[in-house]
């Protein structure tokens, strides 16, 4: 478990969007507003990733983030599959 928390680590690093420090299986990208982190959590759910999106109350009004928990049974692949969806997903925001 700790070569993956390690490993998503090293590789979100290379997109757009702002990864909170945790060494924990638990981790979190700070979205910001409560909207765009339910439309991310949304798009991530078409394509087969649940990531729920954290919102006020739950935390700070503006710091809405996606929760990430990874288990020892997932895999790298599975990573780098979150890990490029969300790249698109930024892309996409940028563009839009």
């Amino acid at each position: 478990l700790f070569s993956l928390i390690n490993y998503f680590k090293d590789n979100i690093k290379d997109i757009e969007f702002e990864p909170l420090i945790s060494d924990s299986h638990i981790q979190g990208i700070l979205i910001g507003s409560s909207k765009e982190a339910i439309r991310i959590s949304k798009e991530l759910m078409k394509n087969g990733i649940y990531i729920p999106a954290i919102r006020p109350p739950t935390v700070e009004e503006g710091k809405s983030r996606l929760r990430i928990s990874l288990t020892a049974s997932h895999e790298e692949s599975d990573i780098d599959y979150l890990i490029n969806i969300l790249d698109t997903i930024s892309r996409n925001l940028v563009q839009s």
